[in-house]
């Protein structure tokens, strides 16, 4: 069972205000925002890979890979930032590309886990 060890969530800061709201909203002060995102119905595997090895598991099922299981010490969060698009300062963004499950400790060193392609 995978145990999470959030340091840098509780490091820089997580806005949980509206964890189940979607709205675009100004967040200060922290560098990430709680999410939920939404359950992928029936999941399949489609491949294996050394991922449950490395992560000390035995084995892990579909509903774990996409993150409609989560260990309750996971705190799914987005990361807050800024930066420029074609050219023009955009100001704050999110990421809807990715969210971070958090961070766990491993033989294999610090691990941060993520859901790629979640917005």
């Amino acid at each position: 069972k995978l145990q999470f060890n959030n340091m840098t969530q509780l490091l820089l800061g997580v806005d949980a205000s509206r964890a189940k709201s979607r709205e675009y909203r100004m967040v200060e002060g922290v560098s990430f925002v709680s999410v939920q995102h939404l359950p992928i119905l029936d999941p399949i595997v489609v491949c294996s890979s050394p991922l449950v090895a490395l992560l000390g598991l035995e084995y892990v099922t579909a509903s774990q890979l996409c993150g409609n299981e989560l260990p309750s010490s996971a705190s799914p969060v987005a990361h807050v930032y800024c930066g420029f698009q074609y050219g023009e300062f955009a100001g704050q963004l999110g990421d809807g590309a990715a969210v971070s499950l958090g961070e766990i400790i491993t033989e294999s060193g610090h691990l941060e886990l993520n859901l790629e392609g979640t917005g």
